[in-house]
Formats: C-alpha cells, sequence, structure tokens
C-alpha cells in the first residue's frame, strides 16, 4: 500500500503544478470554537471585511473570498456564544435593534503548498538508490507555509464609540512526508487556522464589553 502511495506521489509531481493554493470561497471549513460564557444578551452587526495587505500580496483575496470569511466568522462567533446573535449584513445595512457592530480587514492571507526543493529529483533519487528506505524513513515531500492576519473593530452601534481594536494572526510552515495526516496540517485543515483565531479573538471581544 505505502508503495502504490510512493508511485502515486512520483507520478503526482510530474503531472501537478509546482504549487497549489487554497482559497477561502471554496471552503468547507469546519469550525470547532470554544463555547464561552454569555458576555451580553445582545445583537451584534457583522459587515464585510476589506482586503488591505500589509504588503504585496503573493496570493489574493476576492470578494467571494470576503463573502466567506463573513460566513466563517460569524458561524464561529455564534459558536463562541458571546453575543445572543451576530448577524452578518452589507456595509450599507443596518439593523435598528443591534447593539454592537465588528468591522475589520485581512492583511494577510496566505496558503501554498509546494514540492520541496529536494524533492525532484533529489528525494525521488534517493528513494529509488535505497529502495523507497528514505521515503518510508519520513522523508519530506510537500511543504505548506500558512499566513493568516486580521485586524477588528468592535463598536457601540447606537454611539458609534471605538470598544476594542485587535489584531489576530497565525503563522505556520511545515514540511510533510507519507506519514503525515492532513487534518493535522493548517493548509490541509483550514478550520485549524480559522478555529485558533476565531476562539482568540472571541475572548478579547468578551472582556472588551461594557
Amino acid at each position: 500500500m505505502r508503495l502504490v502511495k510512493l508511485f502515486s506521489i512520483i507520478a503526482l509531481s510530474v503531472l501537478l503544478p509546482s504549487c497549489s493554493s487554497f482559497n477561502l470561497s471554496e471552503s468547507p471549513t469546519t469550525l470547532t470554537v470554544k463555547k464561552q460564557r454569555r458576555a451580553k444578551d445582545a445583537i451584534c452587526v457583522f459587515k464585510p471585511f476589506t482586503f488591505e495587505p500589509v504588503e504585496t500580496p503573493d496570493q489574493e483575496v476576492t470578494p467571494s473570498d470576503i463573502t466567506r470569511w463573513q460566513e466563517i466568522l460569524v458561524d464561529g462567533l455564534n459558536q463562541a456564544n458571546i453575543f445572543a446573535e451576530v448577524v452578518a449584513v452589507k456595509n450599507d445595512s443596518k439593523i435598528d435593534n443591534a447593539n454592537y457592530v465588528i468591522s475589520g480587514k485581512i492583511r494577510k492571507f496566505y496558503f501554498k503548498k509546494n514540492w520541496v526543493p529536494t524533492f525532484f529529483p533529489g528525494h525521488i533519487g534517493l528513494s529509488f538508490i535505497t529502495l523507497t528506505v528514505y521515503t518510508w524513513a519520513a522523508g519530506p515531500t510537500t511543504a505548506t507555509k500558512v499566513e493568516f492576519e486580521i485586524e477588528v473593530n468592535l463598536q457601540d452601534a447606537k454611539s458609534g464609540k471605538t470598544l476594542g481594536s485587535f489584531r489576530e494572526q497565525f503563522s505556520d510552515t511545515s514540511a510533510l512526508n507519507i506519514y503525515s495526516k492532513g487534518i493535522n496540517n493548517p493548509y490541509e485543515n483550514p478550520g485549524l487556522v480559522f478555529s485558533a483565531v476565531i476562539d482568540s479573538l472571541a475572548t478579547k471581544i468578551a472582556s472588551s464589553l461594557p
């Protein structure tokens, strides 16, 4: 079975592009967000984020990605149980009975997977020379890099007063081998990224509420 996996990897290295990326709009992300003690029996309105990268981006964020991120964050904050309800709206929309407003920016978004520089021909060559021992000994085949950063503002919906400004970030670089499990890798399982970010954000939001 492992031999089949090895030859599959070798075939894919020839057939697939050198790099693959993850797009938010395609995410079926499942979140695992800690339920917190209810901070307020209030309604919080969540406006779409903007994409304002801190440097020239290697990966673009589209309007569809922004919409999906809004859905993910609303789902996560509802799971966190800070408010009675978190509602997604468009920028110019208003909800009369809203108590708080959340808005923000995506500052970094980079989800990439690539063959490690030594994989072809280095890894393949060593595997054949050593009769695949190098591969079974967990020689790396691919590498993933994830950079995600957001800035979030919390405002009182009635007065417009800023109650808190928060920055959350997640960074990971991993080398994968044939034993690696995708569920444990932030690129393969972006829910790990978003759950960690939303968990931290929810704690900060709860402590900022009057």
